[in-house]
């Protein structure tokens, strides 16, 4: 019995492999003490309640190794949904300030530097773009890229991981580091309209 116990253990430990590997390394000890414990008071029992214990695993395995991937799905679609919206909601003060730029740095008279003044006289022109597309987006944009990053940091192992090595977590947490960007960038276009106002 001592053996079909440490077969049945060591299946289980290679059967948790298929799980993603920061699920692993948070419940993967976990679960096998569990399985390990709940397999040992079954074969106390006798042969017929190991093999109905066994049997119960295999038909709770696959639903919790369906669950779990398709939780992980939805929080990659949860980012790349988020780093797509942050970007839409800076996108006109980006704008902005890129014809502040070009204002600076080019004449009026050339190519860029017209379009480039008459987008700035075209935001100055109304209040209500200053406070929407200035304060409001941006501000909606920093509120919700720092809530989904502690939201990634506080729940991904992985993530943690990979930011040792910034390369590596480009590749593999793309969207977590575009939202980090858009993040940064949002908190950027509230200080320079902040030291705007304050200055005026």
């Amino acid at each position: 019995m001592n053996r079909i116990l440490r077969f049945i253990n060591i299946l289980y430990g290679q059967l948790i492999r298929l799980f993603s590997r920061d699920f692993q390394a948070e419940f993967g000890e976990e679960l096998q003490g569990v399985f390990s414990t709940m397999m040992g008071a079954a074969a106390r029992r006798g042969k017929l309640a190991l093999s109905m214990a066994c049997l119960q695993e295999l038909r709770d395995f696959p639903i919790l190794l369906i669950r779990t991937n398709l939780e992980k799905n939805q929080m990659t679609q949860y980012r790349r949904g988020l780093a797509l919206v942050n970007l839409v909601l800076i996108l006109p003060a980006c704008l902005f300030m890129f014809a502040l730029l070009v204002r600076l740095w080019l004449p009026l008279q050339t190519g860029m530097g017209i379009p480039a003044q008459q987008m700035i006289m075209w935001y100055s022109g109304r209040l209500w773009t200053l406070w929407l597309l200035l304060v409001t987006l941006p501000l909606i944009a920093l509120i919700s890229g720092w809530v989904g990053l502690v939201r990634s940091w506080t729940g991904d192992i992985e993530l943690r991981q990979a930011a040792r090595h910034p390369l590596v977590a480009i590749r593999t947490h793309g969207p977590v580091v575009f939202v980090a960007l858009e993040t940064l960038i949002a908190g950027m276009i509230l200080a320079i309209v902040a030291v705007h106002v304050l200055m005026n």
